[in-house]
């Protein structure tokens, strides 16, 4: 089993939003995944709304950047 951990990203005020999840990493336990949610800091993110989900994956499609699929 595979768990992907995503990053949602909300934006308040005059922040900029991402609108799709932006995937963080993938772990082999939920607790794993949850303890990298745990772990992650925030940097210049003041205005901005986030959280984290570990979501349950059977097959892990490719990684999405900001800037196309690597």
């Amino acid at each position: 089993m595979v768990y992907v951990l995503v990053m949602v990203i909300l934006g308040t005020g005059n922040a900029a939003a991402i609108n799709e999840p932006i995937r963080i990493g993938t772990f082999h336990t939920i607790e794993n995944c949850m303890a990298g949610a745990n772990e992650a800091q925030t940097v210049g993110l003041d205005k901005v709304n986030y959280g984290f989900v570990c979501v349950r994956a059977n097959d892990v499609p490719p990684v999405r950047t900001l800037s196309g699929v690597r």
